[in-house]
């Protein structure tokens, strides 16, 4: 199946290819939020260095603008679709890309998850 760079979920799929993380140290799953379709990312890095918090973020085209919208915190804070569980951690933990600056919202996502 081909996804349309120029779609909801090309976008994500965009910053999805940069993040720079091992694929035995992170779970990808589908995040859908009414009008956001995206990615969840679980990474297991923390946890395995013993630290017991697994972090884990959510990013997705922004329903409201064209931005890369990004959600992160630890998974507790999900549910298991990868939507915040509180609409204060929702405010509190995004942050926004430009539209075309997939780049840097790869490297904020890597960054976050390698803790």
């Amino acid at each position: 199946m081909r996804i349309p760079k120029h779609s909801k979920l090309g976008v994500a799929l965009s910053v999805l290819r940069k993040v720079d993380l091992k694929a035995d140290s992170v779970i990808t799953d589908t995040y859908s939020n009414c009008r956001e379709q995206g990615f969840f990312l679980r990474s297991f890095m923390n946890v395995k260095k013993g630290y017991g918090k697994q972090q884990a973020c959510s990013f997705s085209e922004n329903r409201n603008s064209d931005d890369i919208a990004v959600q992160y915190g630890i998974v507790e804070d999900f549910n298991d679709y990868g939507v915040f569980k509180s609409n204060e951690k929702y405010f509190a933990c995004k942050k926004c890309f430009r539209y075309d600056d997939a780049e840097g919202a790869a490297k904020f996502i890597t960054k976050w998850l390698k803790g």
